[in-house]
């Protein structure tokens, strides 16, 4: 699994995924894309709780996805996904093959 290096160019990531609506965003919806094996990448902010960044870590290894904890925080990643909310985790959806 590869990790990212800079927050700027992961929040590029999430910003690209949600404009084509390749975007989970929330523990439940993710950790649900995760276990599907359905994700390329996995974000969480800085300040998500340490219950779930532990369980999004986990089947992040179980599924083989990418995951990078970010240097933003829930304000600032809801921000990045276009919400008037604190979002905590998202995955970008892989692409789909026909």
């Amino acid at each position: 699994m590869k990790k990212l290096s800079r927050t700027d160019s992961a929040l590029e990531i999430i910003r690209k995924a949600q404009k084509e609506g390749k975007l989970t965003i929330g523990y439940k919806s993710t950790l649900e894309a995760l276990k599907k094996k359905e994700l390329d990448y996995v974000f969480t902010a800085v300040n998500a709780p340490q219950n779930i960044v532990e369980d999004i870590q986990h089947y992040s290894n179980l599924s083989e996805t990418n995951y990078s904890p970010l240097n933003a925080n829930s304000e600032e990643l809801g921000v990045a996904c276009r919400k008037q909310f604190t979002v905590a985790v998202v995955g970008v959806l892989k692409e789909k093959k026909e």
